[in-house]
């Protein structure tokens, strides 16, 4: 039994799992979707408890980033919640084994599969050539610049790789 099986039947339970599934026709999350993360709170307390201008700068520089963030997840959480595929859904899910660490934005689970989503937050306009790589153009002023990008999809065949062989990896 694969580790999403195990999570579908701690979730729905082995004896209702068949049922519950035929028996949705919407997105259900089971988890409630925050719009302001614990990382958001954590930080407006800080900046709030903070009397150094220059703790204030960086934090409010770190608030605002992951405000930017947290708006990409709720973007990505407004499609799923509207997707006309019935599913049950979790968000910001972290699994752990020994020392490796996994972390899952978003888990669908329908009938026949588990999808995992992962959202990356990246600027500009991306552009993918015949060959497979990723560049994106951002606009500085006047101008549109294009800068090579390394490929989100290599990334997390390397995390995932990295997660197999037991080994830690940044997220």
């Amino acid at each position: 039994m694969g580790i999403f099986d195990v999570i579908k039947k701690s979730i729905l339970g082995a004896s209702f799992e068949s049922k519950l599934m035929k028996t949705i026709s919407t997105p259900i999350f089971i988890k409630e979707f925050n719009k302001e993360s614990k990382n958001i709170l954590n930080l407006k307390e800080l900046l709030n408890n903070s009397a150094d201008q220059a703790v204030k700068n960086k934090i409010d520089n770190e608030l605002n980033l992951q405000k930017y963030v947290q708006e990409g997840f709720n973007k990505v959480h407004f499609e799923l919640k509207n997707s006309p595929v019935p599913f049950y859904g979790l968000h910001n899910i972290r699994l752990g084994q020994g020392d490796s660490i996994a972390n899952i934005d978003f888990l669908m689970i329908t009938h026949q599969f588990c999808y995992i989503i992962k959202c990356k937050s990246i600027q500009g306009n991306i552009e993918i050539d015949s060959q497979g790589n990723f560049s994106r153009f951002i606009r500085k002023g006047e101008k549109w610049l294009k800068e090579v990008m390394y490929s989100p999809l290599e990334q997390n065949r390397r995390a995932e790789l990295i997660r197999i062989r037991g080994e830690n990896y940044a997220a």
